[in-house]
């Protein structure tokens, strides 16, 4: 799975929340959240061949937990601004298809309307990504049972 630290281990609060905050924490996770990639492992990809930087540094490691105010964005490479830029436009493509029928069927009361998190903030003119704070339970758009997950691990 991915290694697990002190100050994580001493956190206070259900096993399962903590788990789904590490989890949409990690770098992967995020560059696909923010529409840069179609699938999680095509974000993981992405992030090993050097693709996105966090705070203008470089890093290939897709398990990458990110904190509260880290800035992911783009390398300043051509091949890299193609590739992002060409996935960033078909999911912002499949967002909008979405977001009419979720108009059609009458959800437009719903707390996932604009179909981005609400941890993470992007800039759609430079494709500038901020991890704003760990998500929480009420925002993970996964139907789960954490605990039967943290259980099924514990034994």
């Amino acid at each position: 799975m991915f290694l697990i630290t002190n100050k994580q281990k001493n956190t206070k609060g259900s096993t399962g929340t903590i788990l789904l905050e590490l989890l949409e924490a990690r770098l992967d996770c995020i560059v696909y959240r923010l529409g840069f990639a179609s699938t999680i492992p095509a974000a993981r990809q992405l992030v090993n061949h050097g693709h996105i930087l966090v705070n203008q540094k470089l890093v290939t490691i897709s398990s990458f937990l990110c904190e509260k105010g880290d800035i992911i964005s783009i390398r300043d490479k051509v091949r890299s601004k193609n590739l992002i830029t060409g996935n960033f436009e078909l999911q912002q493509q499949k967002r909008t298809l979405i977001q009419r029928r979720m108009k059609r069927i009458n959800l437009t009361k719903s707390r996932f309307h604009s179909l981005l998190p609400s941890h993470l903030e992007i800039d759609s003119e430079t494709l500038n990504g901020k991890f704003l704070a760990p998500v929480k339970r009420k925002d993970v758009l996964l139907r789960i049972n954490e605990l039967k997950v943290v259980e099924y691990y514990s034994r």
